[in-house]
């Protein structure tokens, strides 16, 4: 059993702890907002870099029921999470797909890690009542709003669901189509998505009452 001072103590690192990431989300989202102001971008959505002057991003819209969702749930594991977006890059139709990482604290190579993706636009859930940023890349404008949540670890699904279907995905809500679960260490194969939209026929024909689909061995 610990001693009441030893558990003093405990608490005492992680309130640091929670300061020291505070402070880092704290300019971490000052940098994404200086950036955004100076980049031509502006709060209703349209930015000047992209192939016309005022042209909208296509992720403003609200999501229909038949595009693609991936949550992501990562922890501090960069080298997983590098081999997972090499795969995920290589998947058919990715770019159509929406992507919602969601962070179990904030680790700065994660971070670079996900703020790198060139390949599809990429959106992540963050923690509540913070304003979102758009900052630009070279795969064109995109949107950067990444969770840094501790009780992900504690209560993963949970909190993941509630980014998309609580309100922290502004273009979710009200969406009623399926998510694809992954985590850092899970590799798609390229057909992955062909291959979802099939079990998800496959469910509404043979199986209407169930409310997901799963399938255990690689597709043939």
């Amino acid at each position: 059993l610990e001693s009441p001072a030893g558990e003093s103590a405990c608490h005492g690192g992680k309130r640091a702890e929670e300061r020291r990431q505070d402070g880092l989300l704290a300019k971490l989202h000052a940098q994404v907002r200086g950036r955004g102001g100076g980049k031509g971008t502006s709060s209703t959505g349209t930015s000047t870099s992209g192939s016309a002057a005022g042209t909208r991003d296509p992720w403003r819209r609200r999501l229909r029921d038949t595009d693609v969702v991936i949550m992501m749930l990562v922890h501090n594991r960069p080298a997983y999470l590098r081999h997972t977006l090499e795969a995920l890059s290589k998947v058919d139709g990715i770019q159509d797909a929406l992507l919602v990482v969601s962070h179990d604290g904030y680790y700065p190579a994660m971070h670079a890690l996900v703020r790198g993706i060139t390949f599809w636009r990429r959106e992540g859930a963050r923690r509540h009542g913070e304003t979102r940023g758009r900052v630009h890349g070279t795969g064109g404008p995109i949107r950067v709003v990444q969770r840094y949540e501790a009780s992900v670890a504690q209560a993963p699904l949970v909190v993941a669901m509630n980014a998309v279907w609580g309100g922290g995905v502004a273009e979710a809500r009200g969406f009623g189509g399926h998510v694809v679960w992954v985590e850092e260490d899970h590799l798609l194969f390229p057909n992955a998505l062909r291959h979802l939209r099939a079990l998800l026929r496959a469910k509404a024909a043979r199986c209407p009452h169930c409310i997901a689909a799963q399938h255990l061995h690689p597709p043939t």
